[in-house]
């Protein structure tokens, strides 16, 4: 995105959402055929914390496919066992919570974790921004405002009302992309839709992470 020249090239999404061969259960190699982009050497260096923390939150959805699992089982584990800060990441501000299946009346117990908004949504908006560059092979220069359907509210004045609203703008953005074609080479992993909508919204991506954990980007005239 900046006038440096290409030195390097980034992975969209970022090389640590696949899974590693070693990390599956039936060991399929799922970092074939990844998306790259130009890119420079310090501006590559210096998002890839951020590109590591997105993971972290990316795999703790609570619809992702076993693929998300895989991530949680091995490579989280890792992490959590060589660096007690990542430990200390996903454990702060937690707090129980009961989930209910609505079709079946089901409960079972889980953790809430607090994450860091601001932090996701510069990673999301990296990532759209990519997408858009390979997708159209040209850069977009406005804004994104980034949605991740899988962030939830639980606290706050009207938490009820916010995950209403995201809710209907997952309904709405599936129904509008219904037919669109799914794109990417590892769909256990990531696939992106899109379409061009004209007027104030230019055009409306729909990302899904490990088959469960959506986010909507919306690129703004």
């Amino acid at each position: 995105m900046c006038e440096a020249p290409e030195t390097s090239v980034e992975h969209v999404p970022p090389r640590a959402v696949f899974p590693k061969a070693k990390d599956t259960v039936d060991g399929v190699d799922l970092r074939k055929q990844l998306i790259t982009v130009p890119a420079c050497d310090a501006h590559n260096s210096a998002k890839s914390l951020d590109d590591e923390y997105l993971m972290y939150v990316l795999v703790l959805g609570i619809l992702n496919n076993s693929r998300g699992g895989d991530q949680v089982r091995t490579k989280i584990q890792r992490a959590i066992d060589a660096t007690p800060g990542v430990a200390k990441l996903l454990s702060e501000h937690h707090v129980p919570v009961q989930l209910e299946d609505i079709e079946t009346g089901v409960r079972q117990d889980a953790v809430a974790v607090r994450v860091d908004s601001k932090r996701v949504h510069t990673a999301l908006d990296h990532v759209g921004r990519a997408l858009y560059l390979h997708h159209h092979e040209q850069k977009w220069l406005g804004e994104i405002q980034t949605i991740p359907l899988f962030m939830i509210a639980l606290d706050g004045p009207s938490p009820e009302a916010f995950n209403n609203v995201l809710d209907g703008m997952r309904l709405g953005v599936e129904a509008l992309l219904a037919s669109e074609r799914k794109h990417g080479a590892n769909p256990e992993i990531i696939t992106y839709q899109l379409a061009q909508v004209g007027g104030e919204i230019d055009c409306v991506m729909l990302l899904t992470f490990y088959e469960g954990s959506k986010v909507v980007l919306l690129f703004k005239n």
